[in-house]
């Protein structure tokens, strides 16, 4: 027996719980003992840490959609951005958040993107490969761009209103913000160069504390989820329009956990947990 797993009458039971596994990755596992080398168990889910600690509650997930580098905001004080190896759960990168990110400590209220494109913010242009943080736990709701690099803010926004947000992604195809509003239950439609609202849409799908939003790179479509739709994804038209709802708790998404989404460059879509992991599913 170890730490991490037991095993009895020939099969092994892996202990994943933070204290016994503090980070592991997604893919394939084996167990060794001197019996021989269990079968593969291909694991679909994934717990950022060191060696020692896992990073905790999850606020969102970001994948860089050139690189596949994945990155996550813990919902801690002090908060980071953890740029994470999405094969051993290994934290690689750790940017501790400032009050320049607009609080320094991690929360809920907050999204994570990484741009796949160069844009400005507020006048001021953002490469591409730049994180970009929503953040609503200051009044009004800010949004930062950061060099992943060093950690460095190279531009902020102040909105013109307080949404409570709980996430946010920018837009290529309109070069506008979206962010998800707990306070007016709205997907709402942001000036990037001003804070300004420019449109706002209605939500069947309640908006969480814990929420995610990201967007179809197929489709173009928006997938929504929070933790006050238990399990379930809303996939919705730009029009605001319902397309298709997915239910992810035959793929362990039970909870009332959904806390960020973020498509890989494969197309596979990836499910920050308010409970500290990051799932990959799939949406058919």
């Amino acid at each position: 027996p170890s730490l991490g797993y037991w095993v009895n009458g020939g099969q092994v039971t892996l202990n994943s719980t933070a204290n016994a596994l503090p980070h592991f990755g997604l893919g394939e596992v084996t167990v060794s003992t001197a019996g021989g080398t269990s079968a593969a168990l291909n694991l679909k889910l994934l717990r950022p840490g060191d060696d020692s600690t896992a990073v905790g509650g999850l606020g969102d997930v970001a994948i860089d959609p050139v690189t596949g580098a994945l990155w996550v905001v813990n919902t801690v004080s002090p908060g980071h951005l953890l740029r994470i190896d999405e094969a051993s759960g290994q934290v690689v990168q750790r940017i501790e958040m400032s009050d320049d990110f607009g609080s320094t400590y991690g929360s809920s209220y907050m999204g994570l993107q990484v741009l796949g494109q160069a844009t400005s913010l507020n006048g001021s242009l953002v490469p591409a490969g730049s994180l970009l943080l929503f953040n609503g736990v200051p009044y009004p709701d800010q949004v930062v761009a950061i060099d992943p690099g060093d950690g460095s803010v190279i531009a902020s926004l102040v909105l013109e209103e307080n949404h409570d947000l709980p996430a946010g992604v920018f837009d290529a195809t309109s070069g506008h913000l979206f962010v998800l509003s707990l306070a007016t239950n709205q997907l709402v439609e942001i000036d990037p160069a001003s804070g300004l609202t420019v449109d706002r849409f209605g939500l069947a799908q309640a908006v969480g504390y814990n929420s995610g939003l990201a967007i179809d790179p197929l489709s173009g479509n928006f997938w929504i989820g929070a933790d006050s739709g238990g399990s379930e994804l809303v996939e919705i038209d730009r029009a605001g329009s319902e397309i298709r709802r997915v239910d992810l708790s035959s793929q362990d998404v039970k909870n009332n956990e959904i806390a960020g989404l973020a498509f890989a460059p494969d197309g596979s879509l990836r499910v920050a947990s308010a409970l500290g992991v990051v799932y990959r599913v799939d949406l058919t």
